[in-house]
């Protein structure tokens, strides 16, 4: 070719691309541009109050696999994990731009209207503001208070109403639709917790799950449960439609 040669690219440049491949690749699944989606990593510059250039640097460190080695190395609970664990939300960030994330786990719940919606371990709550500003009443939960935190300012910040962000447990009844997006897979007790989702939700409350089982040798937190969750979810009171959607009788 003759015209090739090395070019530096900037931490601005390098996010940018970022946001503009995972903007065209989603296409029409959002079929909108979603600020939700495009100002995520701005938003955590900001609230880390770091340069582009850190971020893309730690963007490209693989954080999916920082967060893996602590996961190995920690001595505690699995639920102190989650709720200590600083290295999540470079992760997530990460993940939630990516077209996977809103092809395979948004797209299913992105018509969604007029829903009163709970996002069990909503992380840095980006399906939860996704589905507030799609008129729905959202509350995101999620253990981890730094999460919490970020998701309180990405709200403040982008004037999302109709979304609230807790560390403590709501309660089930007052939802009609309860998600839990890559959630399950790490709990480790997860039969107990689906008795009790099954206890609070109530009558023909819906509830949608995206899971990532198994896989342990990368991710260490993620738990298999594939072949028990369908039985165990018609012992806690739901009848099962598919791999992802169940209704609470």
């Amino acid at each position: 070719v003759g015209h090739i040669k090395a070019r530096v690219v900037t931490g601005d440049e390098a996010i940018a691309n970022m946001v503009r491949t995972s903007q065209k690749e989603i296409g029409s699944v959002v079929n909108m541009e979603c600020v939700v989606q495009s100002t995520l990593f701005e938003d955590v510059t900001e609230y880390l109050k770091i340069s582009n250039k850190e971020l893309s640097t730690q963007l490209m460190d693989n954080p999916s696999s920082k967060h893996a080695d602590d996961f190995r190395n920690w001595k505690g609970s699995i639920e102190d994990f989650y709720k200590e664990n600083k290295t999540q939300l470079m992760d997530l960030a990460l993940f939630n731009t990516q077209p996977v994330y809103w092809q395979d786990r948004i797209n299913p719940i992105g018509g969604m209207r007029n829903s009163k919606i709970l996002d069990l371990g909503c992380g840095i709550g980006t399906a939860s503001l996704f589905l507030a500003q799609n008129r729905n009443t959202v509350v995101g939960y999620d253990i981890n208070s730094q999460l919490i935190d970020f998701c309180n300012f990405r709200k403040s910040k982008l004037g999302i109403t109709h979304v609230s962000f807790t560390t403590e447990m709501p309660d089930l009844a007052d939802f009609n639709l309860v998600i839990a997006i890559d959630f399950l897979e790490h709990l480790d007790t997860l039969h107990d917790f689906l008795l009790k989702l099954g206890k609070g939700m109530k009558p023909e409350s819906r509830l949608y799950h995206s899971d990532i089982w198994g896989g342990q040798e990368t991710h260490p937190m993620h738990f298999d449960h594939s072949k028990e969750i369908d039985d165990w979810l018609k012992e806690s009171g739901f009848i099962v439609w598919d791999l992802r959607w169940a209704a609470r009788v």
